[in-house]
């Protein structure tokens, strides 16, 4: 992106006789690329900055006019990419907008009703937070894989990575592909498909300049959060979590144990449970919210107790008890498959959600192949996870980004209950199960426009901008 100030100075002609590019004095942009203005783009980002509130009102209403002039000199895919790439650095002053380009009333009564606001005088912090199970389905990444390069290439070398260690491979779940085929195991396929979506995001939005000062995954998505900060290889990271579904589906019974979330006070719940042999807490989640899980008939038999008591409950869309005893068939193998591999201390801090704490870089103390036992056996320390994490940097819990990281948001909603996340932090996701993955992400880098974090516009471009031409 080019150097230089913001493009914030007016210039005293008429607004409606100028381009965009001449409203304001910018540093020198490059040039709109010919390819920008012959996309037809499906989803836009807009955004409007100045160094005063005044600079940004007038920019504001010069984007209104250009949209609703009839005779356009502008396409709207060119004045996206004007209004971020062409702009340099924004200013202090900022609002910002996504929808789709035909859709130009929208966009215009989007642009009236945006509210600008002043960003923070320091940089916010950014966490990643990758999901586990629960938000994958069924085609979860077939939009992007078409659209988006970089996800396209992350995906396919983690499916020719399962390929030569002798699995088919996930390519077709994640596009898709409905399958009869007994010989491509269900379970192999939606674990390897949700770490594969995850890494392959998260390598998109460190394209995008989008990057993590710290990372936490939440169960299944640990592994991808372990790969991120550097205890793993990308290749062990994936090779593992294939070969733990593998066992997982070869070693226990399917559907003889479950989970079940409720709401309901945490401490209330594990009084409760103490009642029945076979229950345990699976995930804390927050002070209102627990998962328990256990053999299948004492989850039925919890199931009436909520009833009873008119506690919230919901079983949890999975085929076993994850992080109980239903996992112990597994262990002995799982020890033995981690001493293969090579950990390295964290790069980057990662939260542990075994443990419930973060691990500073260069701590080679925690992770080790005990590790991934007690992750499959041991309840999701999640709760404890937020408070350390809160704890430790009160910057990323009063107004950090929390950026998750997979087919769905799962953690989002869990951050929204706990207290020790604050309601100035900018909590946004990469995809939502039933919308169209780039109006989702064109939401985010709205916000994150609007909140200052850095972005590489033109890299954002290059990757969603030529969606027509997939």
């Amino acid at each position: 992106m080019p150097d230089g100030g913001s493009a914030t100075t007016l210039v005293t002609q008429p607004a409606h006789a100028m381009h965009p590019r001449v409203l304001l004095k910018a540093p020198v942009a490059p040039p709109i690329p010919e390819q920008i203005k012959a996309a037809e783009p499906t989803t836009i980002v807009l955004g409007l900055s100045g160094d005063s509130a005044d600079t940004a009102e007038e920019l504001r209403r010069h984007y209104i006019h250009l949209l609703s002039a009839e005779t356009k000199t502008i396409s709207v895919a060119e004045l996206a990419y004007d209004s971020t790439v062409g702009h340099g650095i924004p200013g202090k002053y900022r609002a910002a907008i996504s929808g789709k380009p035909r859709d130009v009333d929208q966009l215009v009564e989007s642009l009236r009703a945006v509210k600008i606001a002043a960003i923070p005088e320091r940089p916010r912090k950014i966490i990643y937070l990758f999901s586990g199970q629960g938000g994958q389905s069924l085609g979860m990444g077939a939009a992007l894989y078409k659209a988006a390069p970089i996800f396209r290439r992350t995906v396919d070398e983690c499916q020719e990575m399962l390929v030569s260690w002798g699995f088919d491979g996930m390519l077709p779940f994640v596009k898709g592909v409905p399958s009869n085929d007994d010989s491509v195991p269900a379970l192999e396929a939606e674990h390897t498909g949700i770490f594969a979506i995850e890494y392959a995001l998260a390598c998109m939005w460190t394209a995008w300049g989008v990057q993590p000062d710290v990372v936490m995954g939440q169960s299944l998505g640990e592994f991808t959060a372990l790969v991120w900060s550097g205890v793993l290889s990308l290749e062990e990271g994936l090779w593992l979590v294939w070969q733990r579904a593998r066992i997982t589906r070869e070693r226990c019974a399917r559907d003889s144990s479950a989970m079940l979330v409720i709401m309901a006070p945490l401490r209330v719940i594990e009084e409760t449970i103490r009642e029945y042999d076979g229950l345990t807490m699976v995930c804390f989640n927050c002070d209102t919210n627990g998962i328990v899980g256990g053999d299948i008939e004492q989850i039925e038999l919890m199931e009436k107790v909520c009833e009873e008591k008119k506690w919230w409950c919901r079983r949890a869309s999975v085929r076993y008890a994850y992080h109980t005893a239903s996992m112990n068939p597994i262990l002995d193998e799982l020890l033995s498959l981690a001493n293969t591999l090579t950990f390295s201390a964290p790069i980057i801090p990662v939260a542990s959600a075994v443990h419930g704490v973060v691990v500073e870089p260069g701590d080679a103390s925690v992770f080790g192949p005990e590790y991934f036992a007690h992750h499959a056996s041991r309840p999701v320390l999640f709760q404890q996870c937020i408070d350390a994490l809160a704890a430790r940097d009160i910057e990323l819990a009063s107004d950090g980004v929390w950026l998750e990281i997979g087919p769905h948001t799962t953690i989002l909603p869990l951050l929204k209950l706990h207290g020790a996340v604050k309601g100035e932090t900018v909590q946004v996701g990469s995809m939502q199960r039933g919308e169209v993955d780039e109006e989702v992400l064109c939401r985010t880098l709205a916000r994150l426009y609007c909140a200052g974090s850095p972005v590489d516009w033109q890299n954002v471009f290059h990757e969603l901008a030529m969606t027509s031409r997939n």
